[in-house]
């Protein structure tokens, strides 16, 4: 029985750990202004552009869609100097 509670509670440290990590993420990308692509950010990107969703289901297709989004940003910003 104590055994099973240890197992337990580890798990439970375990989950915290993973959720304050998950929390504490980095950016995907950031601008030389100092404007970030957050994770959020790159949620709404692919909520508008539907063709990039199928693109996104792995880690390259993550990194080509913020590389998008990210010269998408410079292309607005240098536009409207």
């Amino acid at each position: 029985m104590m055994l099973k509670i240890k197992h337990v509670a580890v798990a439970a440290l375990c989950m915290a750990l993973a959720s304050v990590w998950a929390q504490s993420a980095k950016p995907f990308a950031s601008m030389a202004n100092g404007e970030l692509v957050s994770e959020q950010d790159l949620s709404d990107y692919l909520d508008r552009r539907i063709d990039l969703r199928q693109i996104a289901r792995n880690a390259w297709g993550v990194e080509g869609v913020v590389q998008e989004m990210a010269m998408t940003r410079v292309l607005v910003l240098r536009a409207s100097v």
